[in-house]
């Protein structure tokens, strides 16, 4: 103002309000609890409550003070200006009955002793002119303690010397003069009132503190010292906003916004011969969630590059959701994301001259760092955790990439000769650490990863027979277009299907979302050739010709034995597989359930409908709902006036509760006579379940966003949100005790670790059978401050893996053993069937060439 020119007059104004609109919300989000965006739904509801007097605000009053002269030139003194200003508005408080019965709540006095102390001490009461709401008094402790702090100014500089930090805290601007007579009974009680509201404070965090070193958590946060200061119900009218004060002071911490920081900074050389990934993160380089400042400046969360429907969209609601969910402010503003650093790895151990041998053998190889860790890890919690804090972790010493057939069994002879442990790897998107190399105490053989992806051709298509002969090192994402190319679809489509492999796939015995169409890949794969210890085996002769490529009853089908071996006996080079034509029609549909239970039934009646059940089913419990929902592009005025006709307009939809319901995504395929009687029956089902459709559009963003979805872990880790994803096939007898028990432990486990914030568990179910379904669990926990998250992470699931192991869940329905589930076999399968696998194991590779150690193959080591 000073240097506009001109002199100036500055008035201070002061606001003395009673009750506002949200003040409750208001007030929790002021805690830095998370804020929730207006929407303008929300503001039509408010308005609306408001007109039929659901909603009443209080009264407001404004009184001016004398002004404060500000000539042209004048040298002037902020801080004395900013001290002067904020006295004189001071001056003008004014106090209501309303006040006073939030100051009776907090400080526990009577309303009428306080009202004499706030006299006393020079405060104004409310005018008597002023026709005040009948507004209720019924306060939170935070509503009640945002009231009573619009006059505690007045009692900082008599606060007792021991309190100085709140004093400070109260009125960081102290006053010329002191106000009222300090020797008052009432001003003393008034006083002394609030000395024990505050040591009471100090006391509780102290205690915060305490608990949290006990179970050996020593890197504080503030929100969680909150968590746990808050959990104790005895503590109920402490409010959260003098708590947070006494921990940020007792951690030594600040309110301070560093600059906002857009960008992402690499520690390590990100190039990978894959040139469309990136390393220690899913997926495609070019896609990725990142916070960007939307047309207002606030940060949005944004999927960049143009592969999925979601990108390029503004995704405003996704991290009020998060904060709402865990309980956990997620900081973009003045945090830069976590990044990946790398893994510490060993030099390759390999002597130069057997690598030369081995670039006469294959085609292409390589030793890099950023290749080895590639190969060496995969996409499970723990690949993850450790790329971003440098984990320790033994990768393969050389990758290679074989062209043919042969190369493979020439690495395999050479191998075997000079005593090297094979590991092969497809598209590396296993989330059971099954390409992770063994310790050099159980393994100290050099480690060659096996990159099949260079040998991706369809070799032949049998239109007449419906077969096609594909090379194993093949994608999902090739295979489809190659097909499609031809007019044909493979029927298989796992969510990693962009980056997995045929190989892949057969090795862990993988399940696609289209199964009640097509069936497994052990429905699809009609043969396999796989390159072994003992040579090629396959159920053909010795020059080549193939056996029949249909069912047979000739004995032990050994080729079986290798669906689910996850690379540990051999490896598969190729696989006759059978195609489909083109489905003429496909069509997508979404349905909302009221619950979960009538979202069970309604899914549970689908796959009884056999051949006229749809390609696939998805059920979204109420947590996954919910997150769609904040994966959703800002919604226009439009689209927001299109939701309230449709809850006004449909009775069925207006019984529905947002913390309830339940939606299915649903895809139909087939002639147009199949997909229409296939309608029919899913629109009957979910009329006797009380479910309603909502159309193709929902039906298709929810699989839309199967893809696009799995990058969110990345970006959650990004600000230290730890989370993965757990499966299990469960019969319809116990499924709902099943999601019932397995939340209800992972909740419990995490309350007993006095872990930060609250998890977020959510479960779909995907795949459909007669006897029961495949359940999807989804896990995320703040580890910001927690030194051994990953561990801690891994002993939760553990927990919640017990109780579905308990209640009739397998193991795994389509994720496979790999080495991180291989500990359950133990209880799961008999001694005679573990010696059965094993006798496998050691005629089909008896130098133990392929030593992955995944299953129960660990005990050869």
């Amino acid at each position: 103002l000073a240097q506009t020119g001109g002199n100036h007059i500055i008035i201070p104004i002061c606001i003395n309000y009673e009750k506002i609109p949200e003040q409750d919300v208001l007030t929790r989000e002021a805690i830095s609890g998370p804020k929730r965006n207006i929407s303008t739904v929300g503001l039509i509801k408010w308005i609306k409550d408001t007109l039929l007097g659901k909603e009443v605000i209080g009264s407001i009053h404004i009184a001016a003070n004398e002004p404060i002269m500000l000539g042209q030139g004048e040298n002037i003194d902020f801080h004395e200006l900013a001290r002067k200003l904020q006295s004189r508005q001071q001056e003008l408080l004014f106090v209501s009955d309303y006040h006073l019965k939030a100051a009776e709540q907090i400080l526990g006095l009577n309303k009428d002793e306080i009202s004499k102390a706030l006299r006393i001490m020079g405060c104004s009461a409310w005018p008597e002119t002023c026709e005040a709401n009948e507004v209720s008094a019924v306060f939170s402790t935070a509503e009640a303690w945002s009231i009573t702090s619009q006059f505690s100014h007045l009692i900082a500089h008599k606060l007792k010397i021991t309190q100085t930090f709140w004093s400070e805290w109260i009125r960081p601007i102290k006053p010329n003069n002191s106000i009222g007579n300090d020797e008052d009974e009432s001003v003393l009680r008034f006083v002394d009132a609030f000395e024990k509201l505050l040591d009471k404070v100090d006391t509780t965090v102290e205690q915060a503190i305490d608990e949290l070193k006990f179970h050996g958590i020593y890197h504080l946060a503030p929100n969680h010292v909150l968590d746990i200061a808050t959990s104790n119900p005895l503590i109920d009218s402490i409010p959260d906003a003098l708590l947070l004060a006494a921990i940020h002071r007792r951690l030594g911490m600040n309110n301070s916004q560093p600059d906002f920081n857009y960008f992402r900074n690499s520690l390590v050389d990100r190039s990978v011969e894959n040139k469309y990934e990136e390393l220690g993160m899913w997926g495609f380089h070019d896609s990725r969630f990142q916070v960007r400042p939307d047309k207002d400046g606030q940060p949005t969360v944004v999927m960049s590059g143009n592969r999925y429907s979601i990108s390029g969209k503004s995704l405003r609601y996704l991290i009020p959701f998060i904060e709402a969910e865990t309980k956990i402010k997620v900081d973009v503003l003045s945090k830069a994301p976590r990044d990946v650093v790398g893994l510490e790895i060993a030099e390759c151990a390999i002597p130069k001259e057997k690598l030369d041998l081995v670039s006469k053998i294959v085609s292409k190889l390589s030793i890099s760092p950023a290749t080895r860790m590639r190969h060496g890890t995969g996409y499970s919690q723990e690949d993850a955790f450790d790329f971003r804090h440098g984990g320790r972790v033994r990768v393969p010493d050389v990758v290679v990439w074989p062209k043919t057939e042969s190369e493979v069994m020439g690495l395999i002879d050479f191998s075997k000769n000079s005593s090297c442990n094979l590991i092969p790897h497809g598209g590396g998107t296993n989330v059971s650490q099954a390409t992770r190399c063994p310790s050099m105490k159980k393994d100290p053989r050099p480690i060659i990863s096996v990159d099949m992806t260079h040998m991706d051709s369809v070799l032949w298509i049998n239109e007449e027979d419906g077969l096609a002969h594909v090379q194993a090192g093949i994608t999902g994402r090739v295979l489809i277009q190659e097909m499609k190319r031809h007019g044909y679809t493979i029927g298989h489509e796992p969510d990693s299907l962009e980056f997995s492999t045929l190989g892949g796939w057969i090795a862990t015995k993988a399940s696609g979302m289209k199964r009640s169409k097509y069936g497994n890949i052990e429905d699809i794969v009609v043969d396999i050739r796989v390159a072994s210890s003992i040579g090629n085996i396959w159920k053909g002769q010795e020059n080549g010709i193939a056996g029949p490529p249909g069912r047979e009853s000739r004995g032990i089908d050994l080729l079986s034995c290798f669906l689910g071996s996850e690379g540990c006996l051999g490896i598969v080079v190729s696989a006759i597989i059978r195609i489909w034509p083109l489905p003429t029609v496909i069509q997508h549909e979404g349905v909302l359930i009221p619950d979960m239970d009538a979202g069970i039934h309604f899914v549970r009646r689908i796959a009884r409908l056999g051949p006229l059940a749809p390609a696939s089913v998805r059920l979204l419990d109420n947590a996954h709902f919910r997150l769609g929902q904040a994966l959703r592009e800002n919604s226009s005025i439009a689209d927001s006036i299109r939701k309230l006709a449709l809850k006004a307009l449909t009775p069925k939809y207006r019984a529905f509760s947002s913390n309830e319901m339940v939606c299915a995504t649903i895809i139909f395929e087939g002639s147009a006579d199949e997909v229409r009687e296939q309608r029919r029956k899913v629109s009957e089902i979910a009329m006797h379940c009380g479910g309603l459709l909502v159309g193709s559009r929902v039906g298709r963003s929810g699989y839309d966003l199967t893809f696009a979805i799995a990058y969110l872990r990345d970006f959650a880790l990004s600000y230290d949100f730890l989370g993965d994803s757990f499966e299990t096939f469960a019969p319809w007898s116990t499924l709902h005790l099943i999601i019932k028990e397995a939340k209800k432990a992972i909740e419990k486990e995490h309350r007993r670790r006095r872990l930060p914030g609250q998890v977020f568990v959510g479960c779909r179910i995907t795949q459909l059978y007669h006897n029961g379904a495949c359940l999807y669990f989804y896990m995320f926990i703040y580890c910001g401050n927690i030194s051994n998250a990953s561990s801690i992470f891994s002993e939760i699931e553990d927990v919640a893996r017990k109780v579905i192991l308990k209640h009739g869940g397998s193991i795994s329905h389509h994720h496979g053993i790999g080495k991180i589930r291989s500990k359950y076999l133990l209880d799961c399968d008999s001694k005679g069937f573990r010696q059965g696998v094993l006798a496998i194991k050691n005629g089909l590779d008896p130098s133990n060439t392929f030593g992955a150690q995944n299953l129960s193959f660990a005990s050869l080591a």
